[in-house]
């Protein structure tokens, strides 16, 4: 599902998270995921391996969604500027639900 498409961080989207490898951008509807460029790896291995960690993330999403399972709708995808827009869930973060019970 990649789109030729540039995916900006629009002002109404605000900066939610940021992990080791990304930073997650929110409004009231939509997720925007971008992997960040990691400076210490050879560039074309940074590159290949963003390119394939988002290809496989949207793929993922895409399989929950065909298995009818909760999750977010895939939005859109850019493996040029490795990024992943997806549906917005209200709700607890998966990280804290985790934490309670486990």
């Amino acid at each position: 599902m990649e789109e030729n498409m540039h995916m900006e961080q629009n002002e109404e989207m605000e900066k939610i998270a940021q992990g080791a490898e990304a930073v997650l951008y929110a409004n009231k509807e939509q997720i925007l995921k971008q992997r960040i460029s990691k400076g210490y790896r050879h560039p074309e291995l940074d590159m290949l391996l963003r390119k394939t960690r988002t290809r496989k993330e949207a793929r993922v999403i895409e399989k929950i969604q065909s298995l009818k399972l909760p999750g977010p709708k895939l939005l859109s995808m850019c493996d040029r500027e490795m990024k992943i827009k997806m549906e917005f869930i209200k709700g607890d973060l998966l990280v804290n639900f985790y934490a309670k019970w486990f």
